[in-house]
């Protein structure tokens, strides 16, 4: 068998074993004999796109000499927790899964577990949660996830005779398949939040049906008990709500918080200089409830007796404007991707925001041009926060004090990119990795240490110590604190790009590349090179039908940063993998290019 063809006996008809630098050389070669430089693009596109799955650590096993590295035990031994070594559970997250496949990867772990569990004759016993099953499993005959209804339904009708069951988790159980909830006597969990008339029309109220209990109706069981209730009768430091970090940089941790740091926390968010919600205000808490109690909006807005709007699934830039129309939305907030989703959307219908007060954003770092297009454009005022599920969640937000309330146009802005100064609450401080406490000159950057009521003590079911001796939590974050106490993050200590001794902030960039208008979003990593450690590697996503070059990026951000803060290359993909709270997962976009190389380095 030829392992490197002479470049004439590749063709259609004739596929034979090939090196990918083959191709390249191939490429490189037919480029040579071409005259006409339009004529060359169809040859640079494909000779970019081989090179990038090259690159791509995605496909890197298919590139290696060595092709088999796992057996099938391997693999299912890990995916299915053979043996359990303590850890009986496996969580799959789709999130980054391309839609176009995810039909296809559901419906092979459903149908793999339930052979499995044949093979095992019962000896293993499984059950397989399906989250959102309503996306999966959905009524009608839609034709949308025709592999997975069938193989969950498999499952729901004969999985009980091997020891498989199956639970379906979902809020919208009226769009969820009868026939497989009808077989399914295993388990099922549904989240509702409804009146009767909202209730699926096929179900008996619970008690009504001999082998299946029925469900629930979160308005029935509150008519059971009187509104004039006697509250408490615990201590102040009862668990109250648990809450897990995102696990941008790690494992997800938990953080169980207390009715008393909750009750604080709610009266630190209400101030004036804080979020400054009042009874007078429509609130639309856009970030979830899982997300740290959508940023304590959960229990502050109803604390205050503000109307809430809570928006559910559809998280676009037209269902947000809708919601924001509808209910004369005054107050809102989420992380800036669902922003820049609505500012497109905004720009696109010419709509405008008339009820719209103000909006806070954070998660990440607020990008300039969004917080100047919601103020110049829309007359919103932008806050910008920060804050972590250690600390319930607030830190800090940037409204403006004396010092800066006068300010306008680029030097406010300029304030407003920092996160801000602390509540009532929170003290902070920034320090060398030796513990030594930094000025607060707006320039010298540490490590952000925090401490204050709401601040996690310790972990769930984690005895580790996470304060230092003076009680302060190291947020893994790199910050300044100018002389007003305004903090500005630089970076997660995981994410700065550390080059040639020199750090740079991967968030700078990021909100630089933004700015540009072809630009959807943008990420930042740093990329293993053999002079500097590591150089930034920007990875870039077009707003829709738009195109534009890694020379129109860079020639955009010349001039704006420190020359040797520039991108040594620009990477366009289709999209960017996010946490379920919206923040960018860096963790696997390092996994995914960690492969990658840059042009600069073998200069």
């Amino acid at each position: 068998m030829k392992t490197k063809p002479e470049p004439k006996s590749i063709t259609v008809d004739t596929p034979c074993p090939f090196h990918l630098s083959d191709v390249v050389s191939y490429i490189d070669e037919q480029l040579g004999k071409l005259e006409r430089l339009q004529a060359t693009l169809p040859y640079l596109r494909l000779k970019n796109r081989v090179e990038a799955l090259v690159s791509d650590a995605r496909y890197g096993f298919m590139f290696r000499s060595l092709m088999v590295e796992d057996t099938m035990t391997d693999v299912l031994g890990r995916i299915f927790r053979v043996p359990t070594d303590g850890k009986p559970i496996t969580v799959i997250d789709l999130a980054a899964v391309p839609s176009e496949i995810l039909d296809v990867v559901i419906s092979l772990i459903a149908r793999i577990a339930y052979d499995l569990a044949v093979w095992s004759d019962g000896q293993m016993p499984m059950l397989l949660v399906c989250e959102e099953a309503h996306r999966y499993a959905p009524a009608g005959d839609e034709g949308k996830f025709i592999p997975t209804r069938q193989a969950l339904a498999q499952i729901a009708k004969e999985g009980r005779k091997y020891g498989i069951s199956i639970g379906l988790i979902t809020q919208r159980p009226s769009e969820l398949d009868a026939t497989i909830i009808s077989q399914c006597s295993t388990v099922i969990a549904m989240r509702l939040f409804t009146d009767r008339d909202h209730m699926p029309a096929d179900f008996k109220p619970a008690g009504e049906t001999p082998n299946f209990k029925g469900l629930l109706c979160f308005e029935d069981l509150v008519e059971q008990h009187h509104a004039d209730c006697a509250w408490g009768g615990f201590d102040e430091g009862t668990a109250a709500g648990l809450c897990y970090t995102s696990g941008t940089t790690g494992d997800p941790k938990g953080v169980l918080y207390s009715h008393r740091s909750n009750v604080l926390h709610s009266m630190m968010a209400a101030m004036p200089d804080a979020m400054n919600v009042a009874s007078r205000d429509v609130v639309l808490p856009v970030v979830p409830m899982f997300h740290a109690n959508c940023w304590g909006l959960a229990l502050t807005s109803p604390m205050l007796g503000a109307g809430m709007v809570m928006p559910g699934a559809r998280l676009d830039g037209a269902s947000i404007y809708e919601l924001l129309d509808t209910y004369k939305v005054s107050f809102t907030a989420a992380v800036p991707t669902v922003w820049l989703m609505l500012l497109h959307d905004l720009e696109k219908t010419g709509h405008k925001l008339p009820y719209l007060n103000r909006v806070v954003i954070g998660g990440s770092a607020c990008p300039r041009a969004v917080t100047q297009a919601f103020q110049d454009n829309y007359g919103v005022e932008v806050i910008h926060a920060w804050g972590m599920t250690e600390m319930s969640p607030l830190g800090s937000l940037c409204t403006l004090k004396p010092e800066y309330a006068e300010l306008t146009g680029e030097a406010k802005l300029d304030v407003q990119m920092k996160q801000g100064h602390p509540p009532f609450g929170v003290e902070m401080k920034i320090t060398d990795d030796k513990g030594n406490k930094l000025p607060w000159d707006g320039k010298t950057f540490g490590r952000l240490k925090v401490s204050g009521p709401s601040v996690a003590r310790a972990y769930f079911k984690d005895d580790s110590e996470i304060l230092d001796d003076e009680g302060f939590f190291d947020t893994g974050d790199v910050a300044t604190m100018d002389p007003h106490g305004y903090m500005q993050i630089t970076d997660r200590s995981k994410d700065v790009i550390k080059s040639g001794g020199e750090w740079i902030s991967s968030i700078d960039l990021e909100n630089l590349a933004v700015g540009h208008p072809k630009v959807a979003e943008a990420a930042v990593i740093g990329v293993q090179h053999p002079k500097w450690d590591e150089r930034p590697l920007l990875i870039v996503v077009l707003k829709k039908d738009q195109k534009a070059s890694k020379d129109d990026i860079l020639e955009f951000m010349q001039g704006k940063i420190a020359k040797w803060w520039m991108p040594d290359d620009v990477a366009f993909v289709e999209e960017i993998p996010h946490t379920a709270t919206g923040k960018i997962l860096k963790t696997e976009l390092r996994e995914r290019f960690k492969s990658y190389r840059l042009p600069t380095a073998a200069a």
